[in-house]
C-alpha cells in the first residue's frame, strides 16, 4: 500500500469530523441569530415550557436561569401563556432540584402554584423533553423558553419527544464576552452529543430499557 493510500481513510475521517463540528457550530449560531426574544411574542400559548439551566452550589438560581424563569413569568402575567411547565433535575449536593427551585421562584414572582407543573428528574435537554411528556397534552400549543443559544436545541428536543412547539429567548443582554464564548463552545459540543444521544434514547425505548439509561 502506498503512502497516499494509507492516509486516505484518516483524511476522510478527519474531514467528516470537521464537517460534523461545523454543523454543530452552525446550529448553535442559527439558534442565536434566529431565536426571537420572548418579549417580542404576540401569540397566546397554552404552556410556556421553561427549560432548566444552572444552579449555584448554595442552591440558588444562576442569573441566566433566573432570566429564563422571569421570561416565563412575564409570558404568564401578560396572558400569553396560560400556565408554566418547568424542567430540571437534582444538580446540587443537597435535596433541592433545579425544577423545584425554579418553580418556587415563579411562585414568588406571582404565578399561582396551580398554574405551574415541574418535572424534577431530568439531567439533560433531551431528558427535559422526554420527562415532560406526562405533563403536556399533545393538543396544547406551547412555547419553549430558554436562552437564545440554547433555544433551537431545546425546540428540537421537544420535537423529538413528540411535543413540537415554538421557541423564544430569555434576556441575555447582560452576557459578557467570556460567557458568550463559553456558552457557545458548550452548546456546540452539546449539539454533537444530542445528535448521537437522540437515536440511542429511541433505541432504549424500543427495547424497553429505562429512560435514565442515558443521562
Amino acid at each position: 500500500m502506498t503512502q497516499p493510500d494509507r492516509l486516505r481513510w484518516p483524511r476522510r475521517i478527519a474531514v467528516a469530523g470537521l464537517a460534523f463540528v461545523m454543523l454543530c457550530a452552525g446550529l448553535m449560531l442559527t439558534s442565536r441569530v434566529t431565536t426571537r426574544p420572548c418579549t417580542a411574542l404576540t401569540d397566546v400559548y397554552d404552556i410556556a415550557v421553561v427549560l432548566g439551566g444552572k444552579m449555584r452550589p448554595d442552591g440558588t438560581l444562576a442569573p441566566s436561569t433566573q432570566a429564563r424563569v422571569d421570561a416565563g413569568v412575564d409570558l404568564f402575567q401578560s396572558g400569553q401563556a396560560k400556565r408554566l411547565h418547568i424542567t430540571g433535575g437534582a444538580i446540587t449536593s443537597g435535596p433541592a432540584s433545579l425544577g423545584g427551585a425554579m418553580r418556587d421562584a415563579a411562585i414568588a414572582a406571582g404565578v399561582p402554584a396551580e398554574k405551574i407543573t415541574a418535572e424534577t428528574r431530568s439531567l439533560s435537554t433531551l431528558q427535559n423533553a422526554l420527562f415532560s411528556v406526562p405533563y403536556i397534552e399533545d393538543f396544547e400549543p406551547r412555547i419553549i423558553v430558554t436562552e437564545p443559544y440554547h433555544a433551537l436545541r431545546g425546540q428540537a428536543s421537544f420535537w423529538w419527544s413528540g411535543l413540537p412547539g415554538g421557541r423564544c429567548g430569555s434576556d441575555s443582554s447582560t452576557d459578557t464576552l467570556r460567557k458568550w464564548g463559553r456558552d457557545s463552545l458548550r452548546e456546540t459540543l452539546a449539539w454533537g452529543l444530542n445528535l448521537v444521544r437522540a437515536p440511542l434514547y429511541s433505541l432504549t425505548a424500543r427495547f424497553g430499557m429505562p429512560e435514565t439509561a442515558l443521562n
